[in-house]
């Protein structure tokens, strides 16, 4: 496996055809399989309900978006109050076709007065995935 580009690259400039500008390492032709967001939200202790529900209604119609493969929120063991989006995309325009929907423009409305502080998020770009196959024996219980 070749290793890959550490050179900052902004997720949007990137082509299935063009190598990041000013790369010279072996990722000559990067080929994005997955654009993937991870964002933290903060929300206010005494309004975790409303945010909670804002963020089951809003997941659920995002991730039957065209191009979404997963949206999923989770609120975190430490802190019930902090959220966790995992979102994956097919492609670049895919999230961004997501970003400009009017639904999309309403749930920012909506986390009016719920959050403590911004939200922060990252997205990446992945030329690839592995799903982990479980290497130990089958339990036979698990056989039926």
């Amino acid at each position: 496996m070749q290793a890959a580009c550490k050179l900052n690259v902004d997720v949007m400039a990137l082509t299935a055809d063009e190598p990041p500008s000013g790369c010279r390492c072996p990722c000559a032709k990067l080929r994005i399989v997955a654009v993937i967001v991870i964002a933290e939200m903060f929300g206010i202790s005494g309004r975790r309900a409303e945010l909670g529900t804002l963020l089951e209604r809003f997941g659920g119609w995002a991730g039957g978006e065209p191009g979404c493969r997963r949206y999923i929120f989770a609120a975190t063991l430490t802190d019930p109050s902090r959220f966790v989006l995992v979102s994956e995309w097919e492609t670049q325009e895919a999230l961004d076709a997501h970003y400009r929907s009017e639904a999309f423009a309403e749930f920012q409305l909506g986390l009016d007065g719920l959050l403590a502080r911004p939200t922060e998020s990252t997205v990446y770009a992945a030329e690839g995935s592995v799903r982990p196959v479980n290497t130990r024996p089958m339990d036979p219980r698990d056989a039926d």
